[in-house]
């Protein structure tokens, strides 16, 4: 997509609001996990003078199709940090038209608002063809919000807390235009706010505790400011966090990266306001075996069916997880997530392998873990726990020919809907190939390779 789009001002950029365009918004909003409103959408824009938005909206949908076996969230990474899809096949070809769709008329769908929010590299995020998360700054609010969250589905907005002009920490004046934000009409549909900033001003501890972000279902604050120097402000943000009155409706929450799960984890850990978490996602930075034993036997484990981890290099990852998985209250987990792990993990995961607990996990990602995991993929595929996997990706994993043999005679290998694996594998400057052909002859189609 184009990097930023700027037009004239005094355009009119759209069609008036018809009741028709509507109630066919009004549709797509309420099922967004539905395609149907979205191709009957698609059908009344054909007939009324849209084809190019009609036909963005339909090769949306086979994009999303194309890219079902990845995981949802990393593909909206992808496209927040302006990464590339597949170079070739049907979804490279289905994505450059719509950018030539895109680079044509988005400029109209849009309103004039920019489609890459300057000095961040975020950009407007489309799914099945329509507006799905907006980036802006504060001084952009009311304005962008209002003039696209009446005209698209919009749910998301990535909001980073920077403002024009020097101002001191706790400006009174700042503070009380977040305040005052609580009363614009668009903050009722933003359902995923996503926060950051370069240093904490008191501006985000301000929000979270404000009415506006009252709908507010999936929350990440990984991006927010680096707090490992600031201990004075992580606990003003921590505090702020953990005593928002709106905790009790979040179902999705990601913690910031820098600066204190071993403050901010404990705190929501204890607290009983947060019935509606079910995916949590830890940036581990931090991260202690001393505050994973207490989180392991929390309440808030006990409710989560998706947990995501991103370690740091030099945690206390191992001893991390294997508290986590070795813990009754992990018996929810249907999903777990260990994303760009570069530390010895084969006791953690020969424990993961060993636990009853992990009987009801359904997706099992490790990621970009590099050699570190020694006879942990053979004992993972030898569990008799892990039979009711249907998704499992070791994608950069050092897969041998001992574990390509074990996952081919695994308990869940009938029952296994997707096995991701890398093609190669670096060792020292030499690239050795996987032993995809194996797996190949076991699995089929279900074998999933990334590049």
């Amino acid at each position: 997509m184009p990097a930023a789009l700027y037009l004239p001002p005094r355009v009119c950029y759209h069609r008036p609001v018809t009741a028709t365009r509507a109630a066919l918004l009004a549709a797509t909003r309420a099922c967004p996990a539905d395609d149907l409103p979205r191709l009957v959408f698609a059908d009344w824009l054909d007939d009324h003078g849209e084809p190019d938005r009609a036909e963005f909206v339909r090769l949306h949908l086979r994009l999303d199709e194309l890219l079902a076996g990845l995981d949802e969230r990393k593909v909206l990474r992808w496209r927040l940090q302006g990464r590339d899809l597949p170079a070739d096949g049907p979804a490279a070809a289905v994505a450059a038209r719509l950018d030539a769709l895109f680079a044509a008329r988005g400029a109209g769908w849009l309103g004039g608002v920019p489609a890459r929010m300057g000095g961040t590299g975020w950009r407007v995020v489309f799914r099945g063809g329509f507006l799905h998360t907006l980036p802006c700054y504060p001084d952009e609010l009311p304005a962008w919000p209002a003039r696209l969250f009446a005209r698209e589905p919009v749910d998301g907005l990535d909001l980073w807390l920077e403002w024009a002009g020097e101002r001191p920490v706790d400006d009174p004046v700042r503070l009380a235009e977040v305040a005052g934000w609580a009363v614009e009409p668009f903050w009722r549909q933003v359902r995923r706010l996503r926060l950051a900033s370069e240093q904490e001003d008191g501006s985000a501890a301000a929000l979270l505790g404000s009415p506006a972000v009252s709908a507010v279902e999936e929350l990440d604050v990984s991006d927010l400011a680096d707090y490992s120097n600031d201990r004075t402000a992580w606990m003003r943000f921590a505090t702020a966090l953990a005593a928002s009155p709106h905790l009790g409706r979040m179902t999705d929450l990601t913690l910031p990266q820098y600066g204190g799960d071993e403050v901010l984890l404990p705190l929501l850990a204890a607290d009983a306001r947060l019935p509606a978490v079910r995916r949590l996602t830890l940036a581990m930075d931090g991260m202690t075996a001393a505050v994973a034993e207490p989180f392991a036997r929390s309440p808030l484990l006990a409710r989560l069916t998706h947990l995501a981890v991103h370690p740091e290099e030099g945690s206390a990852w191992a001893d991390v997880l294997t508290a986590i998985v070795r813990s009754p209250n992990a018996r929810h987990l249907r999903s777990l997530d260990c994303d760009y792990a570069c530390v010895a993990l084969e006791p953690a995961l020969v424990a993961l392998a060993g636990s009853p607990h992990m009987a009801g996990l359904r997706e099992l990602r490790l990621r970009c873990m590099l050699d570190n995991v020694g006879d942990a993929v053979t004992a993972l595929a030898r569990s008799p726990y892990l039979a009711g996997l249907r998704v499992l990706d070791v994608s950069e994993c050092n897969i041998s020919d001992r574990d390509a043999d074990a996952l081919a005679t695994a308990p869940f290998a009938p029952m296994l809907a997707e096995l991701w694996l890398s093609r190669t594998f670096e060792e020292g400057f030499t690239e050795r190939e996987l032993p995809l052909d194996r797996l190949r002859a076991a699995f089929g189609d279900r074998l999933r390779v990334r590049d």
